[in-house]
């Protein structure tokens, strides 16, 4: 049988924070918003272009979208937290990223990083990309209402991305 097919991706973005007892305080699963530039680079690495690295770092930031509206033309975070001091939540990688079943068998790259709060600081934004330190390309953006987090808590962040017909 001949099918045509058009590659579409999509995704998902859970944000979870925990108390230091461990019990849930907020859960949330949000679409995606991919961006124009995350859309390139991801045609690079389908080619196998060694120049893109891996999605594989998530960041926070603090922006609820009143310095930067959301939108598949951004390529940073409106407010990354960058600092050391940023209490725990500076971006961070996930050295073991998996893939899962979707539509068909391995169709979905999940990214999960989890952020062991050390201060207090309320968290707005967060962000996929393909680099450790500020810069790099970003695959995804998203936004939520500002989240306070204090010491103690994990704010477990899991973005999927499933690439489908």
């Amino acid at each position: 049988m001949d099918r045509e097919a058009t590659i579409k991706s999509r995704g998902w973005l859970t944000i979870e924070l925990r108390d230091a007892d461990g019990k849930i305080k907020y859960k949330k699963i949000k679409k995606n918003t991919l961006t124009n530039t995350g859309f390139a680079a991801s045609a690079a690495r389908l080619m196998d272009n060694t120049t893109e690295a891996a999605f594989d770092y998530i960041a926070v930031g603090t922006d609820d979208g009143t310095i930067l509206p959301l939108a598949a033309g951004n390529t940073a975070l409106g407010a990354e937290i960058v600092d050391p001091g940023g209490a725990g939540l500076i971006r961070a990688n996930d050295a073991t990223p998996t893939r899962s079943d979707g539509a068909v068998t391995n169709d979905t790259t999940e990214i999960n990083v989890t952020f062991n709060v050390s201060g207090s600081k309320s968290v707005a934004e967060y962000g996929l990309f393909n680099a450790a330190v500020s810069g790099g390309v970003m695959l995804a953006r998203q936004l939520d209402t500002a989240l306070p987090l204090v010491s103690g808590d994990q704010l477990s962040v899991t973005w999927k991305i499933q690439h489908t017909a």
